[in-house]
């Protein structure tokens, strides 16, 4: 709760504090990976603040960005997955789009020049915006 604390938003926080003991933990590092991703997708890295920025979790699986006044940004213009690839990793993708056209994630295995298979993964959340399968 310190980190959280410290770098995530007040309303990240707060869902953080509402969990069960043993929900927080997976949580922190659902926040932790999709605001990697969304600053990485930014191209700025660390210079975005990261407590100027909340994601928000539905309990059908849906996720949303809202931004601090502060910070610019257009929540309509993002896309987002949460995955987890193996019991042991997690995995985010932040996409910015015109508002025009819908992304579908694909992931595959790919052992070069050999063979391809898609992969499939659970998907932890996604927001409305996408069309998506499995992974």
């Amino acid at each position: 709760m310190e980190i959280a604390d410290r770098f995530f938003s007040p309303e990240e926080v707060s869902d953080l504090r509402h969990l069960s003991e043993e929900r927080k933990l997976d949580r922190f590092f659902d926040y932790w990976t999709l605001k990697e991703s969304y600053i990485k997708a930014r191209g700025m890295g660390l210079s975005v603040p990261l407590d100027q920025f909340s994601f928000h979790f539905s309990a059908n699986k849906t996720l949303r960005i809202s931004f601090d006044p502060r910070l610019p940004g257009n929540p309509h213009h993002w896309q987002f997955w949460l995955l987890k690839p193996t019991r042991h990793h997690k995995a985010a993708l932040s996409v910015c789009h015109d508002g025009r056209g819908r992304y579908q994630l694909v992931a595959k295995k790919v052992t070069p020049l050999v063979k391809e298979q898609e992969f499939i993964c659970p998907v932890l959340g996604n927001n409305p915006l996408i069309s998506t399968k499995e992974c």
